[in-house]
């Protein structure tokens, strides 16, 4: 029985051992790897908000556009309108 025991020793020796050659480099590579695919996530959010931003600004830039055309349809509608009451009836 005491040729057992060194050996049980022996290997509580080496887990430390083994935890620091074998399970640390594993786990900063698992670690790594995910503050990758976060960072890969945050730049495809800023890109998704970047067109957000763009879309929004072009949508202003219709509404503004739908806005101008309305005012120029309403004055000529109403230089119509006047013109027709000047002309003389047949």
């Amino acid at each position: 029985m005491s040729g057992l025991h060194p050996i049980n020793l022996r290997a509580s020796h080496q887990s430390p051992w083994l935890l620091a050659t074998i399970a640390l480099p594993i786990l900063g590579w698992i670690v790594q790897r995910g503050v990758s695919t976060v960072d890969l996530i945050v730049s495809k959010v800023d890109g998704v908000k970047d067109q957000v931003t763009e879309t929004s600004n072009n949508v202003k830039v219709i509404q503004l556009t739908q806005d101008t055309q309305k005012a120029i349809l309403a004055d000529h509608e109403a230089r119509v309108r006047v013109l027709a009451r000047a002309k003389p009836q047949d």
